[in-house]
């Protein structure tokens, strides 16, 4: 295997694997969630959502928007759905 194969599969493994830890995180948000453990789904959600994952994005919106492990804060829920980060 050449150079260029070897550095095409390493970057395909890196990337595969930081999807499906992206996923686990998100999963354990959702468990939370679901638990009514709204702490834990925010700390699982908040990085995600920082890095850009949309349905974690989503996820805090709802936190916000119900104000579940915070204070309710429609501006703040307006802007996690839109993915704008301005974090008090």
């Amino acid at each position: 295997m050449n150079k260029l194969h070897s550095l095409v599969l390493a970057i395909t493994l890196l990337v595969g694997s930081v999807s499906v830890a992206t996923a686990q995180d998100f999963d354990k948000g959702i468990d939370a969630y679901k638990a009514g453990d709204y702490q834990t789904a925010l700390q699982e959600w908040r990085p995600l959502a920082e890095q850009g994952n949309a349905p974690a994005q989503f996820g805090l919106g709802q936190l916000y928007y119900h104000g579940k492990g915070v204070l309710q804060d429609y501006a703040q829920a307006l802007m996690s759905y839109a993915g704008i980060w301005v974090m008090a």
